[in-house]
């Protein structure tokens, strides 16, 4: 049974002093420990990073803005545990590890005390040259436990059907849509996206100025900024090289800028994302505190620029 993200925050919380990126490991024991206890700070100090830490079957189940959505708002009820006390790692536990696989648990104390008696182990996998979590979070932050089925459609829509993918790929744009160099009006927040450029690197990758301005009485703790395709609902990522991070808070009455490097959609992390079907879409989804629907600021992507991301 899965744990839910927020579960398996309360169970990884860190030392405020340790931070790092996924990154290589000897598949050994030691490796294991070695990245259990990384994946650990990561979770204190940019939880967003911990969808570098998560198997391919994982990240093939969850898109990363997904994820970041779930272990920013996860992150604060962490906080609030936590509420100013000191946060250790006190032991890294490894068990069952072989040249491709192993299981890991953390031990955390707060103030000096036990914070989880019994955290369990989680089981890892080793792939690419480094160990992996496929403690995979769900893609619903709630999950759906509901065995209700009181809220099923009675009927049935006339007609052809239509892929799933397809419909979904057109709901994930609907919102207010903007040009290039304009500002688009949503409750209480404004986005402009402008000069939008694809660069030259060895991942297709579409630059483009953005400023968000934020006039709500409360702070926006997460601006995912996205490209999604024609036919399919995957998102692409943002580059973490990018000067205005999605996951950064803007407080209230204030404003960021900069720019941001986006990547084509890639939803099985192939060594190339596939083509990129128009008419593509860059969407901004400003989320507040309050997790109120703000809206959606949608870009339509020039067809020239998304033959050259293409190629």
């Amino acid at each position: 049974m899965r744990k839910s993200l927020y579960s398996s925050l309360i169970l990884v919380a860190v030392s405020a002093c340790g931070g790092g990126s996924a990154g290589s490991a000897p598949a050994t024991e030691e490796g294991l420990q070695q990245t259990a206890k990384e994946m650990a700070e990561v979770t204190f100090d940019n939880p967003v990073g911990m969808y570098d830490y998560l198997s391919a079957q994982c990240r093939s189940e969850i898109s990363r803005g997904d994820f970041a959505g779930q272990a920013m708002f996860a992150k604060v009820f962490l906080d609030a545990i936590v509420d100013g006390r000191t946060v250790t790692i006190a032991t890294v536990n490894t068990r069952n590890v072989t040249a491709t696989s192993g299981e890991a648990e953390v031990i955390v104390e707060l103030d000096g005390e036990v914070f989880e008696s019994e955290p369990g182990y989680d089981t890892y996998v080793y792939e690419d040259g480094a160990w992996k979590s496929t403690d995979c979070p769900e893609a619903d932050l709630f999950g759906d436990e509901s065995d209700d089925e009181s809220d099923a459609p009675s009927d049935t829509v006339g007609g052809e059907l239509r892929s799933a993918d397809e419909v979904r790929a057109e709901e994930a744009v609907q919102g207010t849509r903007g040009e290039f160099g304009s500002t688009v009006e949503l409750d209480g927040v404004t986005v402009t996206l402008s000069s939008p450029t694809v660069l030259e690197s060895d991942e297709p990758t579409l630059r483009t100025d953005i400023r968000v301005e934020n006039r709500l009485t409360e702070q926006l703790w997460y601006v995912p900024t996205e490209i999604i395709c024609a036919g399919s609902p995957a998102a692409g990522t943002w580059g973490w090289e990018s000067t205005f991070s999605p996951g950064d808070e803007i407080p209230s009455g204030s404003y960021a800028d900069g720019y941001v490097d986006l990547k084509l959609p890639n939803p099985d992390y192939n060594d190339e994302p596939p083509p990129c079907d128009s008419p593509a879409h860059i969407v901004v989804r400003p989320v507040p505190d309050s997790w109120d629907d703000i809206g959606q600021a949608v870009w339509q992507i020039p067809d020239d620029l998304l033959m050259r991301l293409n190629n």
